[in-house]
């Protein structure tokens, strides 16, 4: 699933296209793209043990690795 891109409004992105594993799951984007080419407010997260953690995302917003998950997919402006 991570790499696939009908996850997206557009069928056109996955988790991948962000997350990328030669920058450590990350992207060297200041602030990421959305699927619509748009920059957002913060730019992509790491994965490194994210399985670990308690809280999720950067500023905590989500309680689990679920949401975490799920948020981006279902954000307009970031998977749509």
């Amino acid at each position: 699933m991570f790499f696939e891109n009908r996850l997206s409004g557009g069928n056109t992105m996955s988790c991948a296209s962000c997350h990328m594993h030669q920058y450590a799951w990350t992207d060297l984007e200041p602030l990421s793209p959305g699927e619509d080419g748009k920059r957002q407010t913060r730019r992509t997260p790491p994965l490194q043990d994210v399985g670990w953690n308690s809280l999720f995302g950067r500023d905590g917003r989500f309680e689990s690795l679920e949401g975490f998950i799920l948020g981006p997919i279902a954000n307009e402006n970031e998977m749509n």
